[in-house]
């Protein structure tokens, strides 16, 4: 997977490798937005061994933000391929477990 960067459009989306986009990540430290490229990659890798994957779009938006941090975090996933879409959503304290479950949940939902 590629691991070039670059801004898309005026809506803050950040393209990864040409296939991903993440929507809403850019209040992010750097240190997260490694991780979460990192996350977001790996599965990409997997999701692209089991389906012809067209688009993976990731959109992040915060639920609960104190002044110096987002508390809560809400994500929606959805993954075009050939087969059809797998979609997943859900709201965590920790961003890095909810990526990693509702990515788990698309997996899931591509392997049936």
């Amino acid at each position: 997977m590629p691991c070039k960067t670059r801004e898309v459009g005026i809506m803050d989306d950040v393209e990864l490798g040409g296939n991903i986009t993440l929507s809403g990540f850019k209040d992010l430290d750097p240190s997260q937005m490694v991780v979460v490229k990192k996350m977001v990659g790996n599965y990409a890798r997997e999701f692209s061994q089991k389906v012809n994957v067209h688009l993976l779009h990731l959109r992040i938006k915060p639920v609960h933000r104190t002044e110096k941090e987002v508390k809560k975090h809400e994500l929606h996933i959805r993954l075009d391929h050939d087969d059809g879409q797998a979609v997943a959503e859900g709201t965590d304290f920790n961003l890095f477990v909810l990526i990693d479950d509702l990515m788990k949940k698309v997996l899931h939902q591509i392997e049936k």
